[in-house]
């Protein structure tokens, strides 16, 4: 079928939805852009929807009705791409709703560049039940993407669905994909999509509208996950088949595995779901299909760094529950010196009271020193080091902290600032200790450096600002330390957050509004990009599992 420049075929799936289907073909015919044809499929409904979907042909000339009973929602959608006549494709479901300038905002961004294969978007939940609707913000923003990284993080983090994207249509002629006769089968052709866009394209203001809690949904069949392997295995032959499978095999298992515990989560929250039944299920798919990560909720980490790393490892995988140790407030110079021996300061506060213990009492050097509960992964950032240190007597220094300020400690040293002569140099002697004791104990891979930096702005009722102080001369220090760390401790990972994600986020996040913060897309970006490098790169995930099986933990 030839294809029409400029025209988005959008295709409608309909099986018994006469509550709903009123309300998707109006928020279709009301778009702003009326370059479109409506392909209404429909499984041979058994209430009212065909008469009410023929009541609105009647209105509209742009409405094409095909009712065929040919076994599910994805031949459906198979059967009207043949048919399509559009240059880029739009799928929706018959519950479902758009924008009504959801066309025009995706195709936009589509006809920026000619190779932007596929627009994703963000989308509003709705409830069923209740009315309430939540926005499901994604961790992009706004623009055009065509590197790897972010390739992988759609992949791995976008919504697998193909409902509420534009997409290409000679994408799916390109690499012949189609879609199965199986429950979940958007994501027996997602990955294909993914992997083979040119560019992928990312529009906010594109929104639609998924319906949820509808008691005769997908969620609330106990036996559609029976077959969730069947749609892994699908998924895995349509790769192979289009040459796209070898290269990113670690990283589309981890994909799928990401996907089945989203969708397992969502399913669990219907009311109507036998979660027995489910329980049992989950264990037997999971091990069957997604090993290594049946045990992915083992992983343990710490943390020796600011608070935007503990945010960041809160998004890891099982980042919440798996965070063992946070050495918050504490530098490397007071770390790995003597420890002190008098009385410890006391804090109204429990954690910052425990942070100035492990301060005062060097818990990460005695931690490494006696092999302490040593974690999987140990991930380190240094915004911590640019802090005012005390020297209480030889070679014992405590770290000239917030809490410390808060509690009830007389100074009783001299006080050696970031920017006073020989602190540096006292760093890269203290530093070295612990670089020494960390590969003493700990694998290089288990090792994740993040080089955080102070923000230069944030930004305020949607306004740039720049803070003052002495935030460059800080940064400029911070490099040295990271330049210095990777130069002594050897080929570990490492990561930089894009420099337009450094900035703070004063509106959206309580109790950050200082340059040591960010924002929930620096977090979430950060958090991606550490998680696909641990568990699909090298299998680096895997060795660490084999470590402990080893050792019997």
């Amino acid at each position: 079928m030839e294809k029409e420049i400029g025209l988005v075929s959008i295709i409608i799936a309909t099986y018994n939805v006469e509550q709903y289907i009123d309300r998707c073909i109006a928020s279709v015919i009301s778009q702003t852009y009326k370059k479109i044809q409506i392909l209404i499929m429909d499984g041979r409904s058994k209430d009212s929807t065909i008469s009410k979907i023929l009541k609105w042909s009647q209105r509209d000339e742009r409405i094409e009705i095909t009712v065929r009973k040919d076994g599910g929602l994805g031949p459906a959608r198979n059967y009207a791409l043949q048919i399509a006549k559009g240059e880029y494709i739009v799928f929706l479901d018959g519950d479902d709703w758009l924008k009504n300038d959801y066309v025009e905002k995706a195709i936009h961004y589509a006809m920026l560049d000619e190779n932007v294969d596929f627009v994703m978007s963000d989308f509003i939940i709705h409830s069923n039940d209740t009315g309430e609707e939540n926005l499901a913000k994604s961790s992009w923003k706004d623009g055009i993407y065509s590197d790897t990284i972010n390739k992988k993080r759609f992949l791995v983090y976008g919504n697998n669905s193909v409902w509420g994207k534009l997409i290409r249509k000679s994408m799916f002629e390109r690499y012949v994909l189609l879609q199965p006769n199986l429950p979940f089968e958007d994501l027996g052709i997602y990955p294909a999509l993914v992997l083979g866009s040119r560019k992928i394209a990312f529009c906010s203001g594109a929104v639609m509208y998924y319906l949820t809690n509808r008691s005769d949904s997908l969620f609330s069949d106990n036996h559609a996950f029976k077959r969730f392997g069947d749609v892994i295995e699908w998924s895995e032959n349509l790769l192979k088949k289009n040459e796209l499978w070898e290269e990113n095999r670690s990283l589309c298992r981890f994909a799928m595995y990401k996907k089945f515990k989203r969708t397992y989560e969502m399913s669990m929250q219907s009311q109507n779901c036998d979660k027995n039944f489910k329980e049992e299920l989950v264990h037997g798919q999971v091990n069957q299909y997604l090993y290594p990560y049946s045990h992915i909720n083992d992983m343990t980490y710490w943390v020796f760094g600011g608070f935007a790393l503990r945010w960041i490892t809160h998004r890891l995988e099982n980042g919440v529950r798996g965070l063992r140790r946070h050495f918050a407030f504490s530098g490397i110079i007071s770390q790995f010196s003597t420890e002190f021996d008098g009385n410890i300061p006391e804090h109204n506060n429990s954690f910052r009271q425990s942070c100035i213990y492990y301060d005062f009492k060097k818990k990460l050097s005695n931690m490494l020193q006696n092999k302490i509960e040593l974690p999987d992964f140990i991930l380190i950032d240094f915004m911590n080091e640019i802090e005012s240190v005390e020297e209480l007597s030889d070679d014992c220094y405590i770290t000239k902290s917030e809490p410390l300020y808060e509690s009830n400690w007389v100074s009783l040293g001299r006080k050696l600032n970031y920017l006073d002569q020989g602190f540096f140099e006292l760093w890269k002697k203290k530093c070295d200790c612990f670089i020494k004791l960390l590969k003493e104990n700990l694998s290089l891979d288990q090792i994740i450096l993040v080089k955080n930096e102070y923000a230069m702005t944030f930004v305020k009722e949607d306004k740039i600002f720049s803070y003052i102080g002495d935030i460059k001369e800080k940064n400029q220090l911070l490099c040295k330390m990271y330049d210095y760390f990777e130069s002594k401790i050897g080929k570990i990972r490492s990561f930089i957050l894009p420099k337009e994600l450094v900035y703070t986020d004063m509106e959206k996040i309580l109790y950050t509004a200082e340059p040591q913060y960010y924002n929930s897309y620096a977090y979430d970006t950060m958090a991606q990009e550490i998680e696909i490098a641990l568990f699909t790169e090298k299998n680096i995930y895997q060795e660490q599992r084999n470590k402990q099986l080893l050792a019997g933990k």
